[in-house]
C-alpha cells in the first residue's frame, strides 16, 4: 500500500498568509470595538449635538429612536426597556386624564364632561331609592318638576322635597325637565296655544326663569312631545327665547328631541341649545308591534343622521333602562327591568334571551288567560354598548331614562371612563352576578301590601368581543329577584279611617263616640300594652263592629328587633285580642314606618316577616 500524501488545495509550508490572516482579524476587531464605542457613547448621551446637517427635530427623532427597544436596529437594554414601560403608563395617563377633562369642557357652566346623567321622576319610590343609592354615579340629575298646565297655559311646579333633599345633599348639578305631559299622555293642544302665542311663551319663559333663579338650579330641560305645529318655526322660536333669557345668566339650557322626527329641526335647535338630549329609544313602542327598544345599529344610524346637522360635542345620548310587555293584539304595557325580571321568573316557560343581532333582551310567555306575550327590554350590558358607542363618536355624554327603572350592575361602570384605555383593566366578571336586590317591585295599587317574593342572587354570563371591547352575548343562568309586593284595595271615591297606638281611655271613648253618632266605620290598630289597661275598650271596639288589627305589643322598630322579640310582640298582641273578642286578626300595621312606601330594609323587613304568620300589611299613605 503506497503511504504518499497528496498536498491539500489551501495547504502551504509558508507562514506569510497566517500573518497576513491574524493583522486583518485585528483590525477588524478595532473597528468593531470602535464603532459599538461610539454606539454606546450616543446612547449614554442622547443631548449631544447631531453630527450631520438635521434640522432640531430630525435630530431629536433620531435620538428618540434608541429609546425604544422594539426598533430593530436598537441595543435592548435594562434602561430603555424600564423608559418604555414607564412612558406607555405615562401616555395612560395622559390619555385618561385627558378623557376626564375632556372633551368640550363647557366653560360657561364649569360642567365636568363627560356627562353622566339620569332623569327622576317622583311618582315611583324605585326612582328615589335609585336616586339615593347610585347619586355618586351622577354629575346631573334631570327630575320631572315642572310642567304645562293645560288650564292656565302656563308653569306648574311640583317639586319633589325628598328628592330635592336628596341632590342638594350630594351637590349634583339639577336640570329639571319641562314637559308638556300631563295625567293621559302628552298634550299637543295646550303646547300649541302657548307656542303661537308670545303672550304665553314670554310669561312661561319668565315664570321658569324666576323658579330656576329662586332654587338656583343649574338650567332647564325641554321635554316637547306629540307637536301639533305645522312648521318648525314655533317650537325653534320658543327655544330661542328660552335661550336667550337664561344663557346670559349662566343656566343650562337643553331640550330632549326624538329620533327620526320632522318635527324637530335639529340643525336650529342646536344653535339655542346648550346640547340635545337624543332619545335614541321608543323603536318599538306601546303603540306598535313587539321589537327591541333600541337596537344597537338603530341608534347608531339615529345618531350619524342627527350629526349631518349637529357636531357630536352638542349631543347627548339617552338610553333606555326599561321595557315593553305586548299582549297578543294589545298595546304595550311599560316594565322595567325588574318587572321583567320578575315576570319571567313567574313563567318557567319564559327563556331569557340576550339577543346578539341587536344587544337588546326578549321572552315570550302565556299569562293566566293563556293570552300570548312577548317581553323586550334593557339590560346593563345593552346600556355599556351604548355608552361604549358614544364615547368612540365623541359625543358629550349620556343620560338614562330613568332612575328605579334600570338594571343594577349599570352602576358598576356608569360614571367610567369608557374609552378603550380606560377599559383596560375593567373586571367584565361584574356582569356575572347580580345580588339580591333591595329594590321593591310594586304590583297594584292600593293601601294593603303583602310580599310575594323575596331578594334571592342572580347569575349572567357574559361573552366580550375583546377587540371593540363590548359585550356580544349573555346567558342568563339564574334569574335574580327582589321584594315584590302586592298592593289592592285601592277603590274610587272611598277610603278607610283608620287609628292607631291606642286604646286610650281619654280620647279613644270620644272617637268611638263620634263613629257611631255619624255611622263612619273605621279600624283601630291597637298596641297590647295599651290593650291590657284598657280591655272593656277593645271590647266596645268590636262590639260595635270596628276591624281592629295588630301594632306590636310594645310599639317597637320591628326591623330593628331579633328575630324571636319580633315574634313575640305580634303572637302577644295576637293572643290578646283572641282573648278579649274571641276572634283572632290578620291586619298589621308596622310601627313608625306605615305612613310610606316600603323602601329600604327597614321597612320591608317588618312586612315580610308578619306575612310568615299570615298576616296582610295595611299602609296609611294618605
Amino acid at each position: 500500500m503506497s503511504t504518499h500524501h497528496t498536498p491539500q488545495i489551501f495547504q502551504t509550508t509558508s507562514s506569510a498568509r497566517w500573518q497576513r490572516v491574524k493583522g486583518g482579524l485585528r483590525i477588524f476587531l478595532f473597528l468593531g470595538l470602535l464603532l459599538a464605542g461610539s454606539f454606546i457613547f450616543n446612547i449614554r448621551n442622547p443631548d449631544q449635538p447631531a453630527k450631520t446637517k438635521l434640522s432640531e427635530a430630525e435630530g431629536n427623532d433620531r435620538y428618540k429612536k434608541i429609546l425604544n427597544p422594539k426598533n430593530g436596529f436598537v441595543l435592548t437594554n435594562k434602561a430603555n426597556k424600564e423608559y418604555s414601560g414607564f412612558r406607555q403608563y405615562i401616555d395612560g395617563k395622559i390619555k385618561y386624564d385627558r378623557y376626564k377633562k375632556t372633551p368640550k369642557a363647557d366653560t360657561l357652566h364649569g360642567f365636568p364632561c363627560p356627562i353622566r346623567a339620569a332623569f327622576y321622576v317622583a311618582w315611583d319610590a324605585q326612582a328615589r331609592r335609585s336616586l339615593k343609592a347610585n347619586i355618586s354615579n351622577l354629575n346631573m340629575v334631570l327630575p320631572e318638576w315642572f310642567f304645562i298646565d293645560p288650564g292656565a297655559d302656563t308653569l306648574r311646579v311640583d317639586i319633589d322635597p325628598r328628592g330635592l333633599a336628596l341632590m342638594r345633599g350630594s351637590g349634583v348639578r339639577i336640570v329639571p325637565m319641562l314637559t308638556n305631559y300631563v295625567t293621559n299622555g302628552f298634550d299637543g293642544d295646550a303646547l300649541h296655544r302657548i307656542l303661537s302665542s308670545p303672550a304665553k311663551r314670554a310669561k312661561l319663559i319668565e315664570t321658569l326663569a324666576v323658579v330656576i333663579e329662586r332654587e338656583k338650579f343649574t338650567g332647564i330641560n325641554v321635554d316637547f312631545e306629540e307637536i301639533k305645529e305645522k312648521t318648525n318655526e314655533p317650537l325653534v322660536q320658543f327655544q330661542k327665547e328660552l335661550y336667550e333669557r337664561l344663557h346670559p345668566d349662566g343656566f343650562m339650557v337643553t331640550q330632549d328631541v326624538m329620533v327620526f322626527n320632522e318635527d324637530f329641526n335639529y340643525r336650529e335647535l342646536s344653535k339655542v341649545n346648550d346640547y340635545l338630549f337624543v332619545m335614541a329609544y321608543d323603536q318599538h313602542s306601546s303603540e306598535t308591534k313587539p321589537g327591541p327598544i333600541s337596537e344597537q345599529k338603530w341608534i347608531e344610524s339615529a345618531i350619524d343622521n342627527i350629526a349631518k346637522d349637529v357636531p357630536y360635542e352638542k349631543l347627548v345620548l339617552a338610553i333606555a333602562g326599561y321595557g315593553y310587555d305586548w299582549a297578543k293584539d294589545s298595546q304595550g304595557v311599560e316594565v322595567t327591568f325588574q318587572e321583567a325580571l320578575s315576570i319571567a321568573r313567574e313563567n318557567p316557560e319564559a327563556v331569557v334571551d340576550f339577543d346578539n343581532n341587536n344587544y337588546n333582551v326578549k321572552f315570550e310567555y302565556n299569562d293566566d288567560n293563556d293570552v300570548p306575550h312577548q317581553v323586550y327590554f334593557a339590560d346593563a350590558a345593552t346600556n355599556f354598548n351604548s355608552l361604549r358607542y358614544a364615547t368612540e363618536a365623541g359625543m358629550s355624554g349620556v343620560v338614562i331614562w330613568r332612575l328605579g327603572s334600570e338594571d343594577s350592575r349599570l352602576w358598576k361602570f356608569y360614571n367610567k371612563d369608557m374609552t378603550r384605555e380606560g377599559l383596560a383593566h375593567f373586571n367584565f366578571n361584574d356582569f356575572a352576578h347580580i345580588e339580591a336586590s333591595n329594590a321593591v317591585d310594586f304590583e297594584g295599587e292600593g293601601e294593603i301590601i303583602e310580599v310575594k317574593s323575596m331578594p334571592q342572587m342572580g347569575r349572567i354570563t357574559p361573552e366580550v368581543d375583546s377587540a371593540e371591547l363590548l359585550i356580544t352575548e349573555e346567558k342568563y343562568d339564574s334569574l335574580p329577584s327582589m321584594f315584590v309586593i302586592q298592593k289592592y284595595g285601592k277603590a274610587d271615591k272611598k277610603m278607610v279611617l283608620s287609628f292607631d297606638d291606642g286604646p286610650t281611655a281619654e280620647y279613644t271613648p270620644r272617637i268611638l263616640d263620634i263613629l257611631k253618632k255619624e255611622n263612619v266605620p273605621a279600624s283601630f290598630f291597637i298596641v297590647g300594652v295599651n290593650a291590657e289597661q284598657n280591655i272593656p275598650i277593645v271590647r266596645r271596639e268590636y262590639r260595635e263592629g270596628y276591624e281592629i288589627g295588630n301594632h306590636s305589643f310594645t310599639h317597637p322598630n320591628i326591623a330593628e328587633v331579633s328575630e324571636s322579640r319580633a315574634f313575640l310582640e305580634l303572637k302577644l298582641t295576637r293572643l290578646l285580642i283572641e282573648c278579649v273578642t274571641g276572634h283572632s286578626t290578620i291586619m298589621f300595621r308596622p310601627p313608625y314606618n306605615a305612613d310610606s312606601e316600603p323602601e329600604t330594609m327597614q321597612e320591608l323587613l317588618p312586612v315580610a316577616r308578619s306575612r310568615e304568620d299570615n298576616y296582610i300589611t295595611v299602609e296609611e299613605n294618605i
